[in-house]
């Protein structure tokens, strides 16, 4: 299963180095909340990858977050329950496309494609698709050094 998780990530890795060198992009490290209808709320962290596909408001993005503590009672979603506390590790993939409505001020909108690797400490558990939407707002130029973003995602 790590496997697949790792030819995953290269395989978008590789799809995004193939873009025109015309794309500016952009490279973020964000804190996360996660507020899950299965799952325990957590924080996590993760990066973000953003490319401006040259004079046009489009860009493709690519985000990994990492949630080290998502516990809640899923025994009755594993083969064998192990006894004591169970630890739920959630780390979504995220590639997505979004429009930056404003040329000066960046507000975006986007959507795209999760995958989300879960692992638990003793059990297995199915990785999940999903979906997403977000909208967001950076203030300040990446290009210049540093920018803040602020976004609010939804992801089913």
């Amino acid at each position: 299963m790590k496997m697949c998780r790792y030819l995953l990530l290269v395989a978008l890795i590789t799809a995004f180095a193939a873009l025109p060198a015309s794309a500016e992009w952009n490279f973020a490290a964000f804190g996360s909340w996660y507020d899950s209808s299965d799952l325990d709320a957590s924080a996590g962290g993760g990066v973000k990858f953003d490319w401006l596909m040259g004079d046009t408001p489009w860009g493709l993005e690519l985000r990994a977050t990492y949630f080290a503590d998502m516990g809640a009672d899923v025994r009755d979603w594993l083969h064998e329950a192990p006894e004591g506390d169970i630890d739920v590790q959630a780390m979504p993939m995220d590639f997505g496309v979004n429009y930056h409505f404003l040329e000066n001020e960046n507000l975006y909108l986007g959507a795209g494609l999760s995958y989300i690797f879960l692992d638990v400490n003793d059990g297995d558990l199915d990785d999940e698709w999903g979906w997403f939407a977000v909208l967001g707002y950076m203030s300040g130029e990446p290009a210049d050094g540093w920018a803040f973003f602020g976004e609010f995602m939804y992801r089913v």
